[in-house]
């Protein structure tokens, strides 16, 4: 597997050419360009896209590391998401929100990095026909005066670069306060290179204080950076 920056180079690289013959785009190329260079001078964190972008959105010609496509069609919960009110926990560049929003009845979703959010509008604008209420925020300062039916935490119940500080007590205690009685919360693990079988089994047990939980399942398609995950569905207690 190639090193991430070479990795990100070669997407920007096919998304060039590619947008080529896409001239309508210019436009939100060049700006969703400008993002990313504003993004690497000014943002002090952890850039999990390496230069270019952590999730891919085919329908703009975007690659990422993560395929958008393939996690949406394997997780398959576009159905358990229709007509109800939901909760996207640290949603990047919002492209997975994008693909998910269609069909939910509100679709909220945040992430502490606010270039990140400046491309998930953009991409939002450029598609103009998906509604989701994008905002900067952290886990542990969000607050809503209205619960969810169903709360999506992918990878987020913590972060290698320390932005996250919840304990994951709780952090799973935060989610279940979110939720209406009887929500349902999906979670997908850390790759198995930053989160072994055993550190797995201890999130679930934690998660299990809070939540009654469906048997995990590999994700085993898409990218490197997909496969191998575990995914599971959770009800609150």
């Amino acid at each position: 597997m190639a090193s991430p920056k070479l990795q990100a180079r070669i997407y920007r690289l096919l998304d060039d050419v590619q947008g080529w013959s896409r001239p309508a785009g210019a436009g939100f190329r060049r700006q969703l360009l400008h993002t990313l260079v504003e993004a690497r001078a000014k943002w002090p964190s952890a850039d999990y896209g390496a230069g270019y972008l952590y999730q891919s959105l085919p329908r703009l010609g975007l690659r990422g590391f993560r395929r958008t496509d393939e996690r949406v069609a394997q997780m398959d919960i576009a159905n358990a998401l229709i007509e109800r009110s939901v909760l996207e926990i640290g949603c990047n560049s919002g492209f997975l929100s994008l693909s998910l929003a269609p069909g939910t009845r509100r679709y909220v979703a945040f992430d502490n990095n606010p270039y990140l959010i400046d491309i998930a509008k953009l991409a939002q604008r450029e598609l103009g026909d998906v509604h989701v209420e994008f905002s900067v925020d952290t886990m542990e300062a969000f607050a809503s005066t209205q619960r969810f039916e169903v709360v999506l935490s992918f990878a987020n119940h913590s972060t290698w670069d320390g932005n996250m500080t919840l304990a994951l007590d709780a952090y799973f205690e935060k989610l279940r306060a979110l939720l209406v009685e009887g929500g349902l919360l999906f979670f997908e693990s850390h790759h198995p290179a930053l989160e072994n079988d055993r550190q797995l089994q201890e999130t679930l047990q934690v998660m299990a204080r809070h939540f009654v939980l469906d048997a995990p399942r590999k994700l085993t398609e898409g990218s490197a950076w997909d496969r191998g995950r575990s995914f599971v569905r959770a009800v609150a207690r």
